[in-house]
Order: structure tokens, then sequence, then C-alpha cells
């Protein structure tokens, strides 16, 4: 019999380090008939998030999908990456991209057919974090990505398809059936221990708890955030953005803007402003009552993720035209922007002209 695990995400719950230490601990999860999958180009396994997502973005783009006729081709190649699933007892794959991309119910049906004719078994894992914990990160993680629309009700509202926990399940459990999809609770107090989450994870994926106390921990994977004054800053950048060929929507780019706001402007990371607080009590997508559904299991961690006291909140912080005019300039220096655009954005923004 053939099984494969799939970790769906949600992003922002642990999952680059997941990867990482499923990348570094290959050898001890195959001791416990775990295989993890090789045979994408990264750890993330974003290949077969973009493969059944309906949504064109610019990570879809990126490995060739930008309409629903290059899917297919993706699809097919899909079947020589897993290889053959006869090689081990069973596999295991992980994405965030999943719970973020493939969001239509007829995509995640049509993933399950795909999947299950492959394998014989598939199990799918979904790591849950509390909405008022979790949007924040969210928010820093879209204006990192040149989103320029502020974190407010409208942001909650578009990511309905991971913060209505309830429908996403339902829409995972129609696909692969309900007793294949199961909910993992993220905590705020996982980040004390790196072995916490990995090891929730794979217990649900069947590696009995206490296995990997052992297990060695790879280098810790840094993934750049901001502070909240920093995303204001870069946010109001993005907003002068006119064009795809503006600096955030070309990911090489991406990186070294983001890691230039990083440096220059430091400090705590942005709190759940007051605006998406309220959003998120009006739909009830906090305490969400996931924990009470068969998804959830019967494990003690559910009843400390909904005890955890609600999020602090703070409005946005108002960024200065002096900084953004700083960040321009620092752009300029290291050659991120053209001088045409950073004329756009000083004219688009009322800043004086840089000398």
């Amino acid at each position: 019999m053939t099984r494969l695990v799939v970790h769906a995400g949600m992003a922002k719950t642990g999952t680059t380090a997941l990867q990482s230490f499923f990348t570094h601990n290959s050898e001890q999860l195959a001791e416990h008939g775990l295989t993890y999958c090789t045979g994408f180009r990264r750890r993330n396994h974003a290949e077969l998030a973009v493969a059944f997502s309906s949504t064109v973005t610019p990570l879809t783009r990126r490995e060739g999908v930008s309409g629903a006729d290059s899917r297919p081709a993706l699809r097919e190649r899909l079947r020589e990456i897993f290889g053959d699933p006869h090689a081990a007892r069973s596999f295991l794959t992980s994405s965030e991209h999943l719970s973020t991309l493939v969001r239509d119910s007829a995509d995640v049906a049509d993933l399950a057919d795909f999947l299950h004719s492959i394998y014989d078994e598939v199990v799918v894992l979904l790591v849950i974090r509390r909405a008022d914990y979790w949007t924040p990160s969210a928010y820093v993680e879209a204006v990192k990505a040149g989103d320029r629309r502020p974190f407010d009700a409208g942001f909650i509202a578009r990511r309905w398809f991971v913060l209505d926990h309830n429908d996403l399940f339902q829409r995972w459990g129609a696909a692969f059936g309900a007793e294949s999809v199961h909910a993992v609770p993220f905590l705020e107090s996982d980040k004390s221990d790196p072995l916490l989450l990995p090891a929730r994870v794979l217990a649900a994926a069947g590696v009995p708890l206490g296995t990997i106390d052992e297990w060695p921990l790879p280098p810790r994977v840094a993934n750049t955030s901001l502070s909240g004054y920093g995303t204001e800053v870069l946010r109001r950048f993005s907003k002068a953005r006119e064009n795809k060929d503006a600096p955030m929507a070309v990911m090489p780019k991406r990186g070294p803007i983001v890691e230039t706001v990083r440096e220059n402007w430091p400090g705590p990371p942005p709190l759940l402003t007051p605006e998406a607080a309220a959003e998120l009590g009006r739909r009830r997508w906090v305490r969400t009552g996931i924990e009470s559904t068969p998804y959830a299991g019967d494990s003690d961690d559910w009843q400390q993720w909904a005890a955890q006291p609600d999020a602090p909140t703070a409005p946005l912080s108002t960024a200065a035209r002096r900084d953004v005019r700083r960040l321009l300039k620092l752009l300029r220096q290291k050659e991120l922007v053209q001088p045409s655009f950073a004329g756009r954005v000083r004219r688009k923004l009322g800043l004086r002209p840089t000398r």
C-alpha cells in the first residue's frame, strides 16, 4: 500500500523551519518509514500548489504557469517528480502554498484526484494558527510582495480562504475525505522550542511523540521580517508602483529591497490593527471552534490554542515622507530602481527632488 502525507500549510506557521527540519533529518524520517520528497526544485514543493491553482500570481508565473493551458504540462511533470510511489512505505511533501493558492473546491478536488491516482492513501495536515496572531505576520508578507493596501477590514475579508477554518476544512475534507484531513495547532509558545512544532506535525503523520527529541536541528533559516514602521515605509513606496516593471513586481529585486528596509528601519513587528481586530470579531474568525471538530482529534494542545490571550492591537504607523525619500536614495545607490522610476515615486508622493 502506498501512502502520501501532505503538509499543506498554513503559511506563517513555521513552514520554512519545518521544511528545513524535514530535509535535515531525511535519514531519521526514513528509519520511521517516512521519505521526504526530494524531486522538487525547492524545499517548499511549490510546483504542487501551482499545478492546481486557478489563481495566477507571480509565483505561478515563475513556475511557468500563466493560465489554464500551462497547468497540464506541470501536472504531468509532477508524476516524474514524485517518482516511484512503491520506493518507500510513506512519502512526505510540504508546501505552504497549497492552503493559499489552491482555494476553490474544484481545485482541491482536482488535487485530490491527481494524488489518489498515484497513491493508495493520502493524508493532509493543515497547521492552524490563531487569526489574531497570524494576520500581522501575513500583512508583512503581503507588503513584502508589493501589496499597497492597509491592514484593515478589507485585508481580513480577502483572506477568507484560510481564516474561516471551518470552511477551509470542509473544502479539504470534501475532496480527500474528512477522516484523512487533520488540523495541527500552532501555538505562539512554539517559538521558544524548535522541536515542539515538528514533533506535533510528525505525530499527526504517524511518528510517535518523543521520537524526535534527539534529532539534530538544522541551521536556523532566516526569514526576513520587518518592523511595523519599516513595513509602512515599504508600503508607501509601493503605492507609487504604476506598471509591472516596478521593483516590487520583479521577484529577483524583492529580497534586496526588503533587506534594505529591514537594515535601516529596525524595530518591533506590526500588531493587529483595531480595524482588523473588529473584522475578525465580527466574522468570528479568532476562536473558530475548530478545536472541537473531528479534524482536530483529541490533543490537549488545542485547549491551549483556544485559551491563548487576545493578541494586542495598535494602529498602523505613519511613514514619514523623508524616510520614503531615504529608501529611494538607498535603492538608487544599489541600482535596484532606475532614476525614471524614482522620479515617478517622488511626484506621486509629493516629495521634493533629490540633489
